[in-house]
């Protein structure tokens, strides 16, 4: 995280877990964590593509979520899903970075969804 809040990201960074499984002969993960922040404004968000931790190893539950916030800030920036395409996040799925900082460090340490915080079902990857 102190990398990403270093310095300014041309895309939002993806995290892969290397122990989860793969698809394809191209060994592509089945999963991401996707990270957009603003350092001087203390926010970010993520989005999430993969299993549904409440539904582990059934791919009926895979999906796409974004971050959830029930009290969003109410000057919240723009944060990206994906910049080239300058697809934004919902302004509710912006988070203090701190709580941003939790997520990422749960993810590195389960290769999971984060449960730490609050997801919805979104439809951009």
């Amino acid at each position: 995280m102190d990398e990403i809040l270093a310095s300014d990201q041309p895309h939002p960074p993806v995290m892969y877990a290397r122990e989860r499984p793969t698809l394809g002969p191209d060994g592509q993960p089945e999963h991401q964590l996707k990270i957009d922040v603003n350092a001087p404004a203390g926010v970010g968000a993520l989005s999430f593509t993969g299993d549904d931790p409440d539904h582990p190893g059934d791919g009926d539950y895979a999906g796409i979520w974004v971050t959830r916030n029930n009290q969003p800030p109410a000057r919240a920036p723009r944060l990206y899903v994906d910049k080239a395409s300058r697809e934004e996040f919902p302004t509710d799925a912006v988070l203090a970075l701190d709580t941003v900082r939790q997520a990422v460090h749960e993810f590195m340490n389960t290769g999971a969804r984060p449960r730490c915080v609050s997801w919805q079902e979104w439809d951009v990857f």
